[in-house]
């Protein structure tokens, strides 16, 4: 698949997929999100020592981890 071809299913810039390709060291989530869809490809965030359990399909507490990162 080409730049212009994955910046059209994703709905951004080829300059975008060009930039990002390169390094670039910012990159807003939503279109990265975007790019990854148009990919077929998904995104999995797992917290740290928590890999083994969302492995196992276990629930990860969610609001106990933005609490806990609160308190640091």
């Amino acid at each position: 698949m080409s730049q212009a071809e994955l910046a059209a299913r994703a709905g951004v810039s080829r300059k975008w997929i060009y930039e990002f390709e390169a390094g670039k060291p910012n990159a807003e989530v939503g279109l990265l999100l975007r790019v990854l869809d148009a990919l077929g490809l998904t995104l999995e965030v797992t917290p740290d020592g928590q890999a083994e359990a969302a492995s196992r399909g276990e629930a990860v507490d969610l609001d106990a981890l933005i609490d806990e990162h609160r308190r640091r």
